[in-house]
Formats: structure tokens, sequence, C-alpha cells
């Protein structure tokens, strides 16, 4: 994606007056994942009249950010932290010869999408000593 250079500037002011206002974070997580595989069943006379015969290409595709440590200040003389978590999923079934039918049908209805579209797998806010106290609290 190629941003304008209005677009470019007015992201590094962003930046820029987020860090003069003292808001920091220690780190930064990124986590991948892909796997790919090839799936032949045979026998799976699930269905009457079908050959029983099933082949297909499987993928999942995961990507996992992590803000960690963003410094809300002081509060009752402890530091008061924040963890962003956010996690992509896409899944997709390519390759076969007809739809998916039984038994494979209600495996792929736990996903929202199995067109190898991204969705939100898991997103969570972490506060860490918030309020002063020294417990961890997770939103999501």
């Amino acid at each position: 994606m190629l941003l304008r250079p209005t677009a470019k500037t007015a992201l590094l002011l962003a930046a820029m007056s987020l860090c003069a206002q003292g808001v920091f974070a220690a780190g930064l997580d990124v986590t991948t994942e892909h796997r790919l595989r090839a799936v032949s069943y045979s026998r799976t006379t699930v269905l009457p009249g079908s050959s029983g015969q099933r082949s297909f290409l499987s993928q999942s595709t995961r990507l996992g950010l992590t803000i960690k440590n963003i410094d809300l200040g002081p509060a009752r003389g402890e530091t008061q932290t924040l963890d962003i978590v956010l996690k992509l999923r896409a899944v997709g079934v390519q390759g076969s010869t007809t739809p998916l039918a039984g038994p494979f049908d209600r495996a792929a209805a736990n996903y929202p999408s199995t067109a190898y579209t991204p969705f939100f797998e898991n997103a969570a806010l972490v506060a860490h000593r918030l309020g002063g106290i020294p417990w961890t609290i997770t939103f999501g």
C-alpha cells in the first residue's frame, strides 16, 4: 500500500505527538503461523451414491500483534501499564472437486469464513496494576 506524502506526513506527526505526550510502549510482539495440508480421505461413504473419495488443500494462517507495556502513568505510587493483543486468522479449503459435505461441513461451520478471508480470532486489553492495585485485569 503506497501512501501519499500528505498521509505519510500525517502519520509521522501523529506518532511524534504521541511520543511527545509521554505515551510509550516497551515492546511489540509479532507472531505468524501458516499451515498448508494436502488432505485425502477414502471410503467416506456418508452420503448414499457418493464415491467416498475426498481430496482438498486445507490452509490456515494466523497473524498476532501484541503491543506491550504501554505506560498509563502512576497511580498510588504504582506504574500502570496496558497490553493490547490482536490475533487475526484466515482458513480456507481449495482444490476440492465438490462442495464440503458431511462430515467436513460440520467442522467448517465452526469458522465465520472458510473462503480464506481474515477474521478476528482473539482481541484483548490487559491492564497491569490498574488504579495502583497489584492485579492484572484482562478484557476480551
